[in-house]
């Protein structure tokens, strides 16, 4: 009898251990809940997470299209001579700061560079909707954004 019951306390604390994973993985699947209009908010996660959910956003795009993401990072800049274009990026860095991932953010309305940007290494917030274009037979994902917030400028 007393091994029975070591067995069903062994048992349900088996079906606890899996109903708290999923629940964990749940709440995990959206980065947290949704607020203010945001699908996924990235500013929440550690380091680790947040490469970790960048590589997922980039490999299943298909599944983040029209979805408002938060994003923030520091701000750089990179000129194409290609297409003679400046693009807008968010820096993320992994957990040990060895490898670094970039997410281009465009903003709307009509902004010229560089007046109506940051200097490069400003710590900035963006809310955008993901988007994709093509260009040159190849497709590249960014966040359409309203606005950039800066959290804290390169000399703070």
């Amino acid at each position: 009898m007393r091994n029975m019951k070591n067995y069903l306390n062994l048992v349900l604390m088996g079906v606890l251990m899996i109903c708290l994973a999923v629940s964990a993985v749940g709440c995990n699947q959206n980065s947290g809940a949704a607020t203010d209009g945001i699908d996924v908010d990235l500013t929440k996660l550690s380091s680790t997470m947040l490469t970790a959910e960048i590589d997922n956003i980039f490999k299943n795009s298909a599944d983040y299209i029209g979805k408002t993401i938060k994003l923030s990072g520091p701000y750089r800049t990179i000129f194409f001579s290609a297409s003679n274009q400046t693009q807008h990026f968010i820096l993320i860095k992994d957990g040990d700061a060895c490898c670094e991932e970039f997410m281009e953010f465009k903003l709307n309305g009509d902004r010229k560079f560089p007046d109506d940007y940051p200097e490069d290494n400003t710590l900035v917030e963006v809310v955008g909707e993901f988007n994709s274009y093509d260009e040159r037979g190849s497709t590249y994902y960014y966040l359409k954004a309203d606005d950039l917030k800066i959290i804290k400028a390169p000399w703070q």
